[in-house]
């Protein structure tokens, strides 16, 4: 597992980075890439709440990213005959 995060640790620090919820105020980024270092360097960290934090992250990455791509959806108007 340690192995894992110390080989992927640029790509998770990049994914950290860009924390929509350190942007909102909702955490401390300066402590989670400190605990993400630690974890790399197979030191003691919180390993359930980083793997929920980068999940949650990634999560909200995709739900900007459909945003952008539902634009061009409209709502069908009422008594429209759905496409079979």
């Amino acid at each position: 597992m340690f192995d894992g995060l110390a080989a992927n640790a640029r790509a998770l620090r990049r994914i950290l980075n860009r924390s929509h919820l350190a942007a909102a105020g909702l955490l401390d980024s300066r402590r989670v890439l400190a605990d993400l270092e630690s974890a790399a360097a197979s030191g003691p960290a919180p390993l359930g709440a980083l793997h929920t934090l980068i999940v949650t992250e990634l999560w909200l990455a995709q739900q900007e990213s459909a945003r952008a791509l539902t634009a061009w959806w409209r709502p069908v108007p009422e008594g429209s005959l759905p496409c079979v």
